[in-house]
């Protein structure tokens, strides 16, 4: 009975060690992963800012176009006809 529970214990203990080995090799990994500088996440992040930009200013530059044209010929009339 006493050898049965020390096989037991040893066989909980080796699971316990190599559960634990197993765990250092993930924890390894994933520090060497977040250690890594290669700037992949920065480059990414700069390319759909740049983009953002441009398609703001292309907004931007045809609302300005669409208020010299047609809009802003009736606010001056309309402003015009307010204060006279």
């Amino acid at each position: 009975m006493k050898n049965h529970i020390n096989n037991w214990i040893n066989g909980v203990k080796a699971k316990i060690a190599e559960r634990s080995i197993r765990a250092m090799g993930v924890a390894n990994r994933c520090r060497a992963k977040l250690a890594e500088e290669r700037g992949d996440f920065i480059m990414d992040h700069a390319v759909v800012f740049i983009i953002i930009l441009v398609v703001a200013a292309l907004v931007i530059s045809l609302l300005v176009a669409y208020l010299n044209t047609d809009f802003s010929s009736m606010m001056k009339s309309k402003v015009s006809s307010l204060f006279n």
